[in-house]
């Protein structure tokens, strides 16, 4: 394969398994905290271009601006654009 997305790559538990699959990974997580986790991790992969780590979040917002992301303070597999979707006062919002 010449590329893989992995979109919400939550802490890189995928990407060696991707990487080594692939000339090319692109990776896209809207945490923060877990980017810098997967940046720290993946450090040689994403020197050598192997690897693109993106700090975004794909929605069906048009016009591509700014939305609302919560973070489960308990398991990041459970953040979520939807907050209606989370327990209440188990996330925080980031922008």
């Amino acid at each position: 394969m010449d590329s893989i997305y992995d979109l919400g790559a939550n802490n890189g538990q995928n990407l060696k398994y991707y990487l080594s699959k692939s000339k090319k990974v692109f990776a896209l997580e809207a945490n923060p905290v877990l980017v810098e986790r997967i940046r720290k991790n993946f450090y040689s992969e994403l020197s050598s271009g192997a690897l693109t780590l993106i700090n975004k979040c794909l929605t069906n917002v048009e016009g591509g601006g700014y939305v609302d992301f919560y973070v489960n303070k308990y398991s990041s597999g459970l953040s979520r654009l939807d907050r209606k979707s989370t327990r209440l006062n188990s996330s925080h919002r980031i922008r």
